[in-house]
């Protein structure tokens, strides 16, 4: 789909783009179940015996246990979806890191597909950091 929207439309290479972010999402969906069931008891205790209602047992005391495992999702979606992308595009071929990284090995150009690794590699660490240094932002230090 990017591959032949990207030419007559730019924003059709970023909606096939952002189809294969969705791929991600299924490391990220097993996180957040995991978070949820790992609140400690005592937590749902205190908040029964507050008589909490749902929006304050929502953001006092689920949203802030699971954000920590939320952003571990985060990163391990971004990685399998910058993956996805770079699949795709050796599959669809005509644009992208793929179709480059596709069209040297047809053509044995050896550099420019270990260049092409590089920049890959170098692009998911970016990627990575970005998603950890908003988390450190957001996640609560004492849940680090």
């Amino acid at each position: 789909m990017a591959s032949h929207l990207a030419g007559r439309f730019p924003a059709g290479a970023a909606l096939g783009h952002l189809r294969d972010f969705h791929y991600g999402n299924l490391a990220d969906h097993h996180q957040h179940h995991r978070s949820v069931r790992q609140i400690p008891q005592d937590y749902n205790n205190v908040a029964r015996v507050l008589k909490l209602s749902r929006p304050e047992y929502f953001t006092n005391i689920l949203f802030p246990a699971t954000v920590p495992y939320i952003f571990t999702g985060l990163r391990i979606g971004v990685g399998l979806s910058w993956l996805a992308i770079v699949a795709a595009e050796m599959l669809i071929g005509g644009v992208g890191i793929g179709f480059f990284i596709w069209d040297a090995w047809n053509n044995s150009r050896i550099s420019d597909i270990i260049i092409a690794l590089v920049y890959i590699g170098i692009v998911g660490l970016i990627l990575d950091r970005l998603v950890g240094y908003v988390a450190t932002l957001v996640v609560p230090t004492e849940q680090k």
